[in-house]
This record gives structure tokens, sequence and C-alpha cells, in this order.
């Protein structure tokens, strides 16, 4: 007798294909949802590192790290508003020679845009294109600027080069350090800062519609960003919304 073998249709191998397409189709959103938040949590992590490395560097100077120097001298020629992370890079064990000049404290501007100061889900700042001797603002974390002052208080840690005290700080809980900056940056300058209202460069909301931020006493988390842009009513000043707690220091 001769053997008889079992072989696929056409019709058979195209169910079978449709199927599988099937479930891929149904199981790529839940991977792709394990997979942000995964990032979320990641940044959330690198936020606690910046917050304890600020913490740290508060310690020991008595203010927190300045935004801006005004200074065509090397490092700060590759820095401008990123000259934050350059201030904490020794707190978080990052070192190189990229920039050979003493003032750098040995750290490579490189690393001002990895590690824990890049979020897992940003997108290379979309938009614009950022030279490779500015790669201190590469990563998507920006620093409370605030940007500005309202009736002689200035709003931010870091305004203007403002050396601010962490005894100005109004409510350590509700002041924000660092946190998610947008995505889409028209100059490469904007990438290190976090302004008012989503003026300049905005805010991040690549974790579900939020951004992970860290604040002045030292912890970190996770808000809306609709609520980081209604803020909370601040005593101190005009009712003007541009105005509130999470960018305000003075007391």
């Amino acid at each position: 007798m001769k053997p008889t073998y079992r072989i696929f249709t056409l019709i058979e191998l195209l169910v079978v294909i449709a199927i599988i397409a099937i479930l891929a189709a149904m199981l790529l959103p839940a991977l792709n949802k394990a997979r942000a938040q995964a990032q979320k949590i990641s940044c959330i992590n690198n936020q606690k590192t910046l917050g304890t490395a600020t913490a740290m560097y508060t310690g020991d100077y008595d203010f927190f790290p300045v935004l801006n120097v005004q200074s065509g001298a090397a490092p700060f020629t590759y820095l401008g508003f990123a000259n934050w992370k350059w201030q904490l890079a020794p707190y978080l064990g990052l070192s190189g020679l990229e920039v050979p000049d003493s003032m750098t404290k040995g750290v490579n501007i490189r690393q001002l845009g990895r590690g824990p100061f890049a979020c897992p889900s940003w997108v290379n700042g979309v938009g614009f294109t950022i030279p490779q001797n500015r790669q201190s603002f590469f990563g998507g974390y920006g620093y409370n600027w605030g940007g500005g002052n309202k009736n002689g208080v200035p709003q931010g840690l870091g305004y203007l080069g403002v050396y601010a005290k962490p005894n100005t700080v109004t409510k350590p809980t509700e002041t924000l350090v660092t946190g998610d900056g947008a995505d889409a940056l028209t100059s490469d300058t904007q990438g290190a800062v976090l302004y008012m209202n989503n003026s300049g460069p905005g805010i991040g909301d690549r974790h579900d519609n939020g951004i992970n931020v860290s604040w002045v006493d030292g912890h970190a988390g996770y808000m809306k960003k609709t609520e980081l842009m209604r803020g909370k009513a601040s005593p101190l000043l005009s009712a003007a919304n541009e105005y509130k707690y999470y960018y305000l220091r003075i007391k």
C-alpha cells in the first residue's frame, strides 16, 4: 500500500496566515502599552535620580543649579541652558574628556543628553536637528525656569541665572525641579528648560498625556499635563493664570 500524505491546500494556508495576523493585531497593542509603561517607569526613575542629585548639590552649595551662565568660555559655549546638567553631572558619576578644558570638571558634554538625562520615550527633538556639538541639549528633560517674574517675585529655580536658595522655596512638595520637555523644538537650546503654561518649547506629554517630574523635596512622580498647566493659585501673586505654584519659588 502506498503511504498517504497530508498537505495544506492554498485556502488552508491563507486561513492560517489570516489567524496569525489577527492574533498579532490583538497582541501588538498590549505589547506597545507594556513597553510604554516600562518607559514611563524608567523615566520616573530618572527623575528621582535627578531629584536626588539636586538635593546633594544644594547640600554642598546651598543654592540650586544655575540655569544659564552668561559666558563665552568653555564649557558654557556648549551648554547655555543645559548648564544645570553640567552642574549635576558629578553627582551622577558622569565623566569624560569631550571638552578639553579645566572648567568642564572632566564632564563629557555628550553624556549630558544620555543616561539619567534622557527620557526613553523622547523622539530626539522633532522639527529641529540638534548639532553634534550641542548634544548637551539632548534627552528631553527640562529644568524649572518658569520664564519671568511677577510683582518682583522670580518664577522658577533658575530664572536668568539667579541663585535660588532652598529656603526661598515656598512649597518644596509642589515646586518643580525637572520634568519632561516637549518633543517638538524650534531651537536647540529649548530642550533643556521648562516654561510656564506651555510657552516656548513647552511641556512634554508623551507618557499617557502626562509628564514625569522631580520636586524640590526630592520625590518624583507623574502628573497630567493639564494639571501642571492649570497650576495652583499663589497668595503671593496676582490672579494671573500664568503665575502659580509648580514653578514659583520665592517666599
